[in-house]
This record gives C-alpha cells, sequence and structure tokens, in this order.
C-alpha cells in the first residue's frame, strides 16, 4: 500500500475533526442536559391580596397534583432536550374528556393533561416572521395528530360534533 498524498491526508483529517467535534458537542448537550433536569421546577403560587394565601395554596397544591398525574418530570426531560437540540420547546396543555384513570371510589373521567408536542407536528400561523418571540401574535396554531377513521366517525355524525 502507498502513501496517502496531501489531499487524501487532509479529507481524513477533517472527517477525523468532525467526528470529534461532534463527539464533544454530544457530551456537552448531555451534561447540560442532566443539570438542568437534576431536579423538575415546582409550581408556587403566592397570592397579591392578604387574604389570598388558602386559595394560592389550593392552586398550588393542585397544580402539583396535576404535574405528578401527567408524569410532568418526564416531559420536562424530553422538553430540555428538545431544547438543547433543535431549539424551543413546545408544549400543549388542554383539558382531554376522553383520559380516564383511577379505580373504585378515586375513579375520574377527564383532566388537565401536559403533553410534550414534536416539531414535525406543529404549524403556526404562516404570518408569523420571528416565532420564538412573537408566537403569542398567532392568530391560529394547528397540531397535526393522527387518529383512526373510525375515531372521527365516532365523535362526529354527518359533520356535527356528537
Amino acid at each position: 500500500m502507498g502513501q496517502l498524498s496531501q489531499n487524501q491526508q487532509r479529507k481524513i483529517d477533517v472527517v477525523n475533526w468532525d467526528q470529534h467535534a461532534q463527539g464533544m458537542c454530544i457530551r456537552a448537550t448531555h451534561n447540560t442536559h442532566a443539570n438542568v433536569t437534576a431536579n423538575t421546577p415546582e409550581v408556587s403560587i403566592n397570592g397579591i391580596e392578604n387574604n389570598d394565601g388558602q386559595i394560592a395554596e389550593k392552586i398550588t397544591q393542585m397544580s402539583k397534583f396535576n404535574d405528578k398525574r401527567n408524569n410532568f418530570s418526564a416531559t420536562w426531560k424530553k422538553l430540555v432536550l428538545d431544547y438543547l437540540t433543535t431549539g424551543p420547546a413546545i408544549v400543549e396543555v388542554n383539558w382531554d374528556s376522553e383520559w380516564m384513570g383511577g379505580n373504585g371510589p378515586n375513579r375520574w373521567i377527564g383532566d388537565i393533561r401536559v403533553n410534550r408536542v414534536d416539531k414535525k407536528e406543529f404549524y403556526p400561523d404562516p404570518a408569523i416572521i420571528n416565532l420564538e418571540e412573537n408566537i403569542q401574535d398567532c392568530s391560529f396554531i394547528i397540531r397535526r395528530i393522527r387518529k383512526k377513521i373510525s375515531y372521527i366517525k365516532q365523535r362526529w355524525d354527518k359533520g356535527k360534533l356528537s
């Protein structure tokens, strides 16, 4: 086997440097992710008026309960990784009337859901130029969700919500 030309050696050096740089970036991302997600943020609501303390405490406890029910610590880890790797993290908070859980006297139907939204499923108002700064100015946001035809037929009869 002969010697490599100078051009071939440069190509190998570039590939080696690229792999080295990627490895450094991946390690830095994982270290930052581990540092940020070591603790999950907790809700703390404070009242404005003197007599708001009890209500603020109830809302704080409800929010903590909802975070636990939604397994927010797992969602938090995914959101931070989204932010570190590709930019903004997108979260959907909505009422899910079909979400069920518990059993016996503790059975429940419907509650607040906190979900991570994949950027591939997210379509904001195209009129907004700088989305990170102006997302609140969107006239609409569309989220693509895959559902079976039976799901749609079950809920809508001749175009009307059942």
